[in-house]
């Protein structure tokens, strides 16, 4: 139910940018592609295809990994 109420992801968004830019030690990590993040009309048109949006799950596991590795070497 959630998944679907724009509304509510994007408040969930919000709160989670407020976060990290308030905690340096948060991360955030975009998954939607690059040169969507300034169109929402892409983003929120349910009639193309998630994945079309996303970027690739290796490029986003390589992010997450990428910033775990630097808070492990610490």
């Amino acid at each position: 139910i959630h998944e679907s109420d724009i509304v509510h992801l994007q408040n969930a968004e919000k709160s989670y940018l407020f976060v990290a830019a308030r905690y340096p030690s948060w991360r955030a990590v975009h998954c939607v592609r690059p040169e969507l993040r300034d169109k929402p009309e892409i983003i929120t048109d349910l009639t193309i295809p998630a994945l079309q949006k996303v970027r690739p799950l290796q490029e986003i596991h390589e992010e997450i990994y990428q910033h775990v590795r630097g808070l492990l070497a610490r």
